[in-house]
C-alpha cells in the first residue's frame, strides 16, 4: 500500500515538473470540430475504396477509421502552427465522396410522386419511405430537372456513405438516376495516404482570380498522434486571398 502511494506521488510530481512532454500546443476550437469530423468521414471513405466500390459497400461509415483520422487531424491542428494558420483559409476536404446529400431523379408521372407534384413533401411508396426511415433521411426540396423529370433532394441527418444509399434508390420504378454532386467549384482539399508511421495529410489551397495556382502543406501524423510538418510549397498565396496567413512555417523534424 505504501509503495503504491509513493509511486502515485512520484508520477504526479513528474507530471507537474513537465518531464513528460505534451504534444498539445493549442486546443482546437469547437467551431472546427464538425468541419474536421466531416473531413474525417470523407477521408475514411476515400481509403475504403473507389467510387464504384463505395456504391456497393455499407451505407454506414467505418466509425473506427473515422475516429482515428479525426484524432489525427485534431492533433495536427493542435501541435502545428502551420495547420492552425491554413485553417484560416478554410482548407477542408472537397465535397466528394458525398456524405449527406443526394438527388433522386424521377419521372414526373411516377404514381408515387403524385403528392410531390401537388406540393406536398411526402412520398407514397413503401420502399422509399423505408429507406427514408432506415437512413434517417429528410426530403429537403423538389426541383425541376427536365421537361419530364424532377429531382428530389434528400439530406442525411448524420454523415454516411451516400453513394451506397443512392444505389438503393436506383432500382425503384420511376427513378431514372441519382445525382450526388454538391459543387463543381472546389477551392481546397485534404488528401490522405498511409505511411510507415501513420498517415500523411496533404492540405491544398487552390485559388483562381487575378492569378491561379495552389499552395500545399504535407503533414505526417503517427499512430501515436505526433504531428510533423514535412513540407510546405507550391505557388505563393496572393494578397487578395483572404486568409490572414502569416509567413510560411519551416518544415519540422520534431
Amino acid at each position: 500500500m505504501w509503495v503504491r502511494s509513493m509511486l502515485t506521488l512520484f508520477i504526479f510530481c513528474v507530471i507537474q515538473m513537465g518531464v513528460f512532454p505534451t504534444l498539445t500546443g493549442q486546443t482546437m476550437p469547437a467551431s472546427l470540430t464538425r468541419k474536421y469530423q466531416r473531413d474525417a468521414a470523407r477521408l475514411a471513405l476515400r481509403l475504403s475504396g473507389s467510387d464504384d466500390e463505395l456504391r456497393y459497400a455499407s451505407a454506414n461509415l467505418p466509425n473506427r477509421e473515422v475516429t482515428q483520422i479525426y484524432n489525427m487531424l485534431k492533433s495536427a491542428y493542435e501541435q502545428l502552427p502551420a495547420v492552425r494558420e491554413l485553417s484560416k483559409c478554410h482548407v477542408h476536404t472537397s465535397s466528394f465522396p458525398p456524405i449527406d446529400q443526394l438527388q433522386v431523379i424521377y419521372r414526373k408521372e411516377a404514381p408515387w410522386a403524385r403528392a410531390l407534384s401537388q406540393g406536398a413533401i411526402q412520398v407514397d411508396h413503401p420502399v422509399i419511405n423505408d429507406l427514408l426511415t432506415r437512413y434517417d433521411l429528410v426530403i429537403d426540396r423538389v426541383n425541376r430537372w427536365t421537361e419530364s423529370e424532377n429531382a428530389l433532394t434528400l439530406r442525411a441527418r448524420r454523415p454516411m456513405n451516400i453513394l451506397a444509399v443512392g444505389n438503393e434508390f436506383q432500382t425503384i420504378p420511376g427513378v431514372t438516376g441519382i445525382d450526388v454532386r454538391e459543387s463543381f467549384l472546389q477551392s481546397s482539399d485534404i488528401q490522405i495516404a498511409p505511411t510507415a508511421k501513420g498517415f500523411e495529410f496533404r492540405y491544398t489551397l487552390r485559388f483562381n482570380g487575378i492569378s491561379q495556382g495552389e499552395h500545399f502543406w504535407r503533414v505526417e501524423v503517427s499512430h501515436q498522434l505526433k504531428a510533423t510538418l514535412v513540407q510546405e510549397g507550391g505557388d505563393p498565396i496572393p494578397d487578395w486571398v483572404r486568409c490572414a496567413m502569416e509567413s510560411p512555417v519551416q518544415a519540422s523534424t520534431w
